[in-house]
């Protein structure tokens, strides 16, 4: 082949290539938060498809670095993923998701037990259930200053919830204004399309629309009372 059309061949791939890379790369030794927020999604049993629901937000970190990092009552390990969402006890995920460590034990396969804090309950979720369609999403390096805040700030609100007050979209927003240093507003009736709306006004030409999660074969909330993480899942 002509070395010239060789060499633009390998360009264009690579071109290709770039937002799936962009999806989940994080500057090496860093840990980086994603905020997602969506409101229609695909159910995976069926295909039946959902347009305008209460949806949900929510954010994932990903850890560069070559140490583990405590995330609220989670410890995140090198290289690996972790979803972190307020859920209402008895919701699954999608139109009603408004509405694993050592000494871990196993819940429920619905993971329905608890008002408040999941660890990987997204990426378990829409990979085994539904798949988010209309997701909007946005990824910043942390600090470790920034870092320990927002730990803090999960371990706070480990068994926080309520539909008005204090919802899915209010504590992803939290996160994301202390990773940020924004003022996103966080009042009463916060919606998954508000964050959506913030994201693109914010970040007009660099938010991405992906759908997809990296893959987990569990999840799990930290009972306050029994002092461990129960685990869901497979």
């Amino acid at each position: 082949m002509n070395k010239r059309i060789e060499r633009r061949l390998l360009s264009l791939l690579a071109v290709a290539a770039f937002p799936l890379l962009a999806s989940w790369s994080a500057p090496s030794g860093s840990v980086s938060m994603r905020i997602y927020s969506y409101t229609d999604y695909v159910v995976r049993s069926n295909g039946e498809q959902h347009t305008g629901s209460l949806g949900h937000s929510f954010v994932v970190f990903y850890n560069k670095t070559q140490s583990s990092k405590t995330i609220g009552h989670y410890t995140l390990k090198p290289n690996d993923t972790l979803s972190v969402g307020l859920w209402q006890k008895g919701a699954g995920g999608g139109s009603s998701s408004q509405g694993s460590s050592s000494g871990s034990s196993s819940g429920s396969s619905s993971g329905a037990d608890y008002n408040g804090i999941y660890y990987n309950k997204e990426s378990y979720y829409y990979n085994h259930t539904e798949r988010m369609t209309n997701a909007r999403n946005y990824s910043v390096s942390l600090t470790t200053e920034k870092l320990n805040k927002i730990s803090e700030k999960i371990t706070n609100k480990n068994n926080d919830y309520n539909l008005i007050t204090y919802n899915c979209a209010t504590f992803a927003t939290d996160l994301w204004n202390i990773a940020t240093g924004k003022s996103w507003w966080t009042g009463w009736f916060r919606t998954p399309s508000s964050i959506r709306d913030d994201i693109k006004n914010d970040y007009s030409s660099s938010y991405t629309s992906d759908n997809t999660l990296p893959y987990k074969t569990s999840f799990c909330h930290y009972d306050s009372d029994k002092g461990y993480n129960v685990t869901y899942g497979e």
